[in-house]
This record gives C-alpha cells, structure tokens and sequence, in this order.
C-alpha cells in the first residue's frame, strides 16, 4: 500500500514535457532547493581540503627538519616555481580592461554584461547589434 504511494509521488516529481506552468515553477524550486543544499557541502569540503593540509603541514615540516634540516626548504622552492608558472600561463590578465570587460572575460560573450559593453561601444560611434531582455525568463 505505501509502495504505491511513494511511486505516485516520485512519479510527479519527474519532470514531463508538458508546457505546464506549476511544473516550470516546481521545477525551478527544485533547482534552487539543489544549490542550497549543495552550496553549504562545498563550503565544508574546502574547510576540509585546508584541515587536512595544514594537519599534514603541521606534522610533516617538524620531522622533515628535524631530519634533513636546512635542505628541507629546497623542495618548496620547485613547488613555488611550478606554480608561478601555472598562474602565469592560465591565467588571464586583468590589469587593463574596465570591471565590464573582466566580466566578460571570465563569463564570456553570452553574458549580460557583454550586452551592456555593446550598448557602450554604441554610444561611442560603433555600430552593434543591441539585444533587449536578455537573462529574463519566459512567464
């Protein structure tokens, strides 16, 4: 009897592909319910990852001193050099560009604010294609 039940109710859950208007507004609570939920765990896995290497940290760099003394420095130097390397090669510069520009480096051409750039250069003698309502959603 409660097995039926609990079909029934999954069953409404699944998204159908009906133009229903309390199934979009179900659905897109759904999806907010999801980020709440997921926002917080990765909050704790980044505490965690950080816990888990400063622990490592704290116990590893006294024995490692303790051990090969002075020498034990030299194997974060290679690790910071690899680093600086991998910052300067991925990642992109934001010195010069205005905040828009920034936004759309890292969101790309698609996003609002690339939007708004167009109008800017519009109003600068530019000629662009200017695109209204953009991000709203359909009622």
């Amino acid at each position: 009897m409660h097995t039926s039940k609990a079909i029934d109710a999954a069953v409404r859950v699944i998204p159908d592909s009906s133009v229903n208007v309390n199934h979009w507004w179900r659905h897109k609570n759904l999806r907010k319910l999801n980020l709440l939920l997921i926002i917080p765990l990765m909050s704790f896995f980044t505490i965690g990852v950080f816990a888990a290497f400063t622990m490592l940290a704290l116990y590893v760099i006294p024995i490692g001193r303790e051990n090969i003394g002075w020498k034990f420095y030299t194997i974060f130097a290679p690790w910071v050099l690899v680093e600086v390397i991998v910052v300067f090669f991925t990642f992109p510069e934001t010195k010069g560009p205005s905040i828009e520009d920034i936004t759309i480096i890292f969101d790309g051409e698609g996003s609002a604010n690339s939007q708004v750039s167009k109008v800017v250069d519009a109003e600068r003698g530019e000629t662009v294609e200017v695109v209204e309502n953009v991000g709203q959603e359909k009622k």
